[in-house]
């Protein structure tokens, strides 16, 4: 996958390895990468050390999205309380 391709929904979006795992996510909506993080191809351990800045992993840009199908902050952090 590079930068420009497009991703349909549910097809696979990035792989993720772990010690004891290898964990397929798959694209929650159908949408263009604009950029990879190849920097995390060389150093895995950015994505735990530091996610929110050198760690990320995809930026895309969504297709026909909707955000009334998907849960906003608020709503996400009261689901996870009711669970």
């Amino acid at each position: 996958m590079t930068g420009g391709d497009e991703v349909g929904l549910d097809d696979l979006l990035l792989t993720v390895t772990t010690e004891h795992d290898k964990l397929l996510i798959n694209a929650p909506f159908p949408c263009k990468i604009v950029s990879l993080n190849g920097d995390i191809e060389d150093n895995p351990d950015l994505v735990n050390d530091d996610a929110y800045a050198d760690g990320w992993c995809v930026i895309v840009q969504p297709h026909e999205f909707d955000p009334d199908q998907f849960l906003d902050e608020h709503e996400y952090i009261e689901y996870l309380n009711e669970v």
